[in-house]
């Protein structure tokens, strides 16, 4: 319609039987709370009028387009685009849900696409938190398990979650998966982005207490599982600093153990943060120790310092004491996932590899935005000969966020010990040249490159192991080691004429075919190596090594 009174054009939105008294105390309700809200991703009710008898709310006239009509022409939409309008909707939520008000009956055909936003439209069926007497407006696939008894914050969020899986794939909502969803086995966009599925899991669970309990949570991790979808599908990385773990844990030497897990922010309103972040910064863990247990007396209502206590046990190897702390946390708060994080960490600490699983898997399950529980996963699964699926974690992390160099290495290792010796290269390769784990990395890429199992290096090999040593501006024991083991490997080779001699390729100054010339380079190489350490009988060792090495003369 057109208002003559602001000169716009509007909505009416009637009552199809002005005689039915739910329908029209709905509409009473809709004036008496909904007029005063105001948000850009909500339509605006303007008025509410009475013509001829009949009831009528005048609402914004959005020009745009509904997901229903989006799906309808389109089909299954592309997952990027379906994420970005359930991230859309999401604020809207976020503004309802801070008024006390649930919308109760969101679906595809309430959400409309104006120009770059979306906006939540038809409020009849909204409430107020706390009314337990107004008619419930609901639709059959979309709303949850509980709420044609009781509608809450977790319903609503719920309804999202299903309006994303309506956008994503074709299958009986409305039946058969009334309140489930189909397995990646059936969807293959879930085997694909299994973080997704993981998202849509928790979103729909039928426990309440098992879904995401607020829209920024839920957008959070939403947001995550988006920038892994777009790094996957785009190859370029899509790191964002996490509100809920540290930075990488650089461990470029090859051990993985509870070490290898990044660490989690701390809370910044718990009361004890102050005296938690000083025990932190500590090196001895008994002083450490000392100072939590004070923390924990001192601010009885603070989680952090006893969680940061268990996690000082598990490093002092008082497993005991740090499970008694999390038994008591879990009693506190049993869905604190933070207290399952720890717990596998205790787990791996001990080396129960495959008992500690379970509890990282489900931290995973309830942060699937977050890299850290990927990378968790990807570590016991290599810790238990997991390959594969070791790979596909530690490939997952590093493509999303290179920081992660735990994840390049142990995607290196992963793929070295599948044989795939150019694929373990590329994933050092990975490890950005700002990181304190760039040289390790390079110096890796040289080992697996000259390395002779499963099969001995080619001539392309040597050569690039070479040039990569040449670009390391780093000297010392590790540096004339690795220059040593590239020209003797060299040598072996030509010698066993497992290779042909090329003159044109240099290594290290040295020509692929002359194999005194290799030698007499590995022998100062060795001799340099020398130079670098303390205790004799290395000392010793090296030297005769350089002898063995060295080529024979006449003189």
């Amino acid at each position: 319609g057109w208002d003559l009174n602001v000169e716009r054009y509007v909505v009416l939105k009637g009552l199809i039987n002005s005689m039915d008294p739910s329908a029209m105390a709905n509409a009473v309700k809709e004036k008496r709370f909904l007029a005063d809200l105001r948000d850009p991703n909500i339509v605006d009710i303007v008025n509410f009028v009475t013509h001829e008898g009949a009831q009528y709310i005048v609402m914004e006239f959005i020009n745009g387009v509904t997901l229903k009509d989006i799906r309808k022409q389109h089909g299954p939409l592309p997952v990027q685009e379906a994420v970005a309008y359930t991230m859309g909707v999401l604020p809207a939520f976020e503004f309802l849900h801070s008024k006390k008000i649930v919308y109760c009956d969101f679906k595809i055909e309430n959400a409309m696409v104006q120009k770059d936003r979306l906006r939540l439209i038809d409020l009849g069926g909204a409430r107020r938190i706390d009314d337990i007497d107004s008619d419930m407006f609901l639709t059959v696939g979309y709303s949850a398990p509980e709420a044609e008894k009781e509608v809450s914050y977790s319903s609503d969020l719920y309804t999202v979650g299903r309006t994303l899986a309506v956008l994503l794939m074709d299958f009986d909502f409305r039946g058969q998966h009334r309140h489930s969803l189909p397995t990646p086995q059936d969807v293959p966009i879930f085997a694909e982005f299994e973080s997704l599925y993981r998202f849509l899991l928790r979103s729909t669970a039928q426990d309440p207490d098992d879904r995401f309990q607020s829209a920024p949570e839920m957008q959070a991790q939403l947001e995550g599982v988006l920038r892994e979808i777009v790094a996957i599908q785009s190859g370029s990385p899509r790191p964002a600093e996490s509100t809920c773990f540290g930075l990488d844990v650089v461990a470029a030497n090859g051990v993985v153990n509870h070490h290898s897990l990044p660490v989690l922010r701390i809370d910044r309103q718990d009361p004890a943060r102050a005296v938690v972040e000083s025990a932190l910064v500590l090196n001895d863990p008994h002083r450490q120790k000392q100072l939590l247990e004070r923390a924990q007396r001192q601010y009885p209502h603070s989680t952090e310092a006893p969680l940061r206590l268990a996690n000082c046990c598990i490093d002092l190897e008082q497993f005991g004491d740090a499970q008694l702390l999390l038994d008591t946390l879990a009693k506190d708060d049993p869905f604190d996932w933070r207290v399952v994080w720890f717990r596998g960490r205790s787990l791996l600490a001990q080396k129960k590899h495959k008992d500690c699983y379970p509890f990282f898997d489900a931290v995973y399950s309830e942060l699937p935005g977050e890299l850290a529980p990927k990378l968790a996963v990807g570590i016991v699964a290599e810790l238990t000969g997991n390959w594969e699926q070791a790979s596909r974690l530690y490939d997952m992390v590093s493509r999303v966020d290179p920081g992660y160099t735990t994840a390049s290495f142990g995607l290196a290792r992963c793929l070295a010990v599948q044989n795939d010796r150019t694929a373990a290269v590329e994933a050092f390769a990975r490890v950005p040249p700002m990181s304190i784990a760039f040289v390790p990395a390079q110096l890796q890429q040289v080992r697996t490159l000259i390395q002779s199992h499963p099969h001995p290096p080619s001539r392309d090999d040597l050569a690039k192991a070479a040039q990569t040593l040449e670009n390391i501006k780093i000297a010392g024991f590790e540096r004339s080691r690795l220059e040593a083991d590239l020209l003797l490997e060299a040598a072996r080779l030509l010698e066993a004429g497992k290779i042909q001699g090329d003159e044109r390729i240099k290594l290290l100054g040295q020509p692929l075919n002359d194999v005194p010339r290799l030698r007499a380079k590995a022998e100062a190489a060795l001799r340099q190596c020398a130079k670098f350490v303390d205790d004799r009988s290395l000392l010793l060792m090296l030297v005769d090594e350089a002898n063995a090495v060295r080529p024979r003369t006449l003189f």
